[in-house]
């Protein structure tokens, strides 16, 4: 682990304004490292807590997370909440040979509160670089092996969401040709008197880079949303072709194929099967499954062991599990549900339902490798299992009128 200071700063204090911006990216954090942090020995603190004093800021290179020390208490930020945390530290690495102009360049970026990094050639930068998160790298043009032209080029070569500035005495068009070819932000011409042209380039540096960060974060929600909208849309033509088949489907049996290959073919689970109570010993009985040994399904035709199916049956609720199951629902399997009738990872059940009683469930499990569970995928099965539910008690009906029977009046108290 690098330590994330400079030099010549041996600990990193946080001020007011960075506080709030990683109080509220942690927060989100917390809970998912808990557990990991306990099996390190080490107490999880809060973010007000372990702000509220200067701590130890180190920077891990193989997960590019943030991770906070302070005492016995740790604290890490990882890449999804660590954009606001780094704008607020604004990282500059300094090169150049000369130390006197490090020096001021150092106190002016330090008085606006910067961090800063030093390094005097090009070589030593890209070391910097290598294990350190830098946003925006102030070079001189001449240094002694390599220039900054190749620190510029090679920079936006390897890291091209770090800016770079070029400061130079030589103010050729040239020298400004070939950095603005290369891709640097901007071009310093020395001497720098005061630090208002230094503060006002460096400014305008973050702001883009802000502003950056903002578009990409943007652009991938919309691009989420259309995903979504997208799914949602295919699902619903999808909804409307297996209620047509499902209304078209003549038999009980041929209906809860359907039903169930319906499912399957659109959520692309990798296990699939659907159960219903017994009228009379009120037994549930696997009535159809994909991806279910044959012998299994015999064996369960009639009665199905009590376990996590019959609960979820019983219980009558739709359930989505994204990933693994949690410990308390997995608890409920038993060792043939988990080898034989349930996949990983993932889960979808929607109870079927008629005339406000629960008449059996469809479970799903198994989602491919690239796509969890969502919420449109239970949807899309609540929404079948409806439909089926309808076109079941249609079914009986016809079976009733057909063997001549008088069906009962839809509303026995009404008087006409």
């Amino acid at each position: 682990m690098q330590k994330l200071i400079g030099r010549k700063k041996r600990s990193v204090s946080f001020t007011s304004s960075s506080s709030s911006s990683i109080s509220s990216a942690g927060q989100d954090q917390e809970q998912k490292y808990t557990k990991r942090l306990r099996s390190m020995q080490l107490s999880l603190t809060t973010s007000a807590e372990l702000l509220a004093k200067s701590c130890q800021a180190f920077y891990l290179p193989t997960t590019k997370s943030v991770l906070y020390v302070r005492n016995n208490a740790i604290f890490i930020i990882q890449p999804c909440a660590m954009d606001a945390t780094y704008m607020e530290l604004k990282r500059i690495l300094i090169v150049d040979d000369a130390p006197p102009r490090r020096e001021v360049l150092l106190r002016l970026l330090q008085e606006k509160q910067y961090e800063v990094l030093e390094a005097a050639t090009c070589e030593e930068a890209l070391d910097v670089l290598r294990t350190e998160h830098v946003f925006l790298v102030l070079t001189e043009t001449e240094l002694p092996t390599k220039s900054g032209l190749f620190l510029l080029k090679t920079v936006k070569d390897s890291y091209p969401d770090i800016e770079v500035i070029l400061i130079t005495h030589n103010a050729s068009s040239y020298n400004l040709l070939q950095a603005l070819r290369l891709g640097a932000y901007d071009f310093i011409v020395r001497p720098i008197d005061t630090g208002e042209i230094l503060y006002n380039a460096v400014d305008r540096a973050f702001g883009h880079m802000q502003l950056r960060t903002q578009n990409a974060r943007l652009l991938k929600e919309s691009e989420n949303h259309n995903r979504f909208l997208r799914r949602s849309l295919k699902m619903m033509k999808a909804l409307n072709l297996s209620t047509e088949r499902l209304a078209a489907a003549m038999g009980i049996e041929e209906l809860l194929m359907e039903l169930l290959d319906s499912a399957m073919k659109e959520i692309q689970a990798k296990r699939g099967f659907l159960a219903l109570f017994d009228k009379t010993s009120g037994e549930l009985g696997l009535k159809a499954g994909e991806g279910i040994p044959t012998e299994l399904c015999r064996l369960y035709a009639s009665r199905i062991p009590a376990g996590l199916t019959t609960e979820i049956a019983r219980r009558g609720k739709p359930l989505l599990v994204a990933g693994e199951l949690p410990p308390k629902i997995a608890a409920l399997a038993t060792v043939a549900e988990r080898e034989n009738l349930l996949a990983a990872p993932g889960l979808l059940a929607a109870p079927l339902r008629l005339k406000e009683r629960s008449i059996g469930v469809v479970i799903l499990s198994g989602h491919p490798d690239a796509c969890c569970f969502g919420e449109h995928d239970l949807h899309f099965l609540i929404q079948l299992s409806q439909h089926a539910a309808l076109a079941l008690e249609k079914t009986g009906i016809i079976h009733q009128l057909r063997r001549g029977k008088t069906l009962p009046p839809t509303n026995p108290g009404r008087k006409f």
